[in-house]
């Protein structure tokens, strides 16, 4: 089974002088999926404050692992089909007849727990989305009817259509790990009370849960 991981860097601040970046964990995200085979595909890389990502992961990991995909009445969902690919086939459907506001709803609740832009805010991430389907853990983006490429508001460097099943019990004891990490290096280079109490409460939620796809 293939092995997600979010690699979590520190990196000294570009804009020391800014008066909120006291309070910034600045730091650089590399996303990689280390296959069966042991080689290792890069599929996002990004510096930014790493603090509200943190902070979505921990809040929203109990839906991360235990989130249903959204589906249509009647909808099947074909086995060879990825998280990205299906919500954007449902909000084309919906908006093809106009009708459904409900169901727009439900899928942009589940972007709100399961898309990576959610954990960095300001920051121009295309819509990768992890989550659980057909009993595994998936990290997937679909650009390809996401609007015009050549006016997206994300990166266009990562635009492309893909997916990657993985271990997702393995993902959060990794992903935890690598948190708890940067955290403590944050911790070491802070004399601010407020960071202190915010990792602190970090580090309390990130212990507290495990994931295994569909053990419900």
């Amino acid at each position: 089974m293939n092995r997600l991981r979010f690699d979590l860097n520190p990196k000294l601040h570009p804009y020391p002088n800014d008066l909120r970046s006291s309070s910034e964990a600045w730091g650089e995200l590399v996303i990689r999926i280390i296959t069966d085979s042991a080689a290792a595909v890069e599929l996002f890389r990004w510096q930014w404050n790493l603090d509200p990502l943190i902070t979505w992961f921990a809040e929203h990991q109990t839906r991360i692992c235990h989130d249903k995909v959204p589906q249509l009445a009647d909808e099947q969902v074909p086995e060879n089909i990825s998280i990205a690919s299906l919500l954007n086939r449902q909000v084309e459907s919906i908006l093809a007849v106009m009708d459904d506001d409900a169901h727009l709803d439900v899928i942009y609740s589940y972007r709100e727990a399961h898309s990576l832009s959610r954990g960095l805010p300001g920051a121009r991430v295309p819509p990768i989305l992890i989550g659980c389907i057909h009993c595994q853990g998936e990290i997937s983006l679909d650009t390809q009817n996401e609007g015009n490429p050549n006016a997206v508001w994300w990166d266009s460097t990562y635009n492309g259509n893909w997916a990657y099943q993985f271990d997702m019990e393995d993902f959060y004891f990794s992903f935890q790990q690598s948190a708890n990490r940067f955290l403590k290096n944050w911790l070491a280079t802070s004399i601010s009370s407020d960071v202190i109490e915010h990792v602190e409460w970090l580090q309390t939620l990130l212990c507290r849960t495990y994931c295994r796809c569909c053990s419900g």
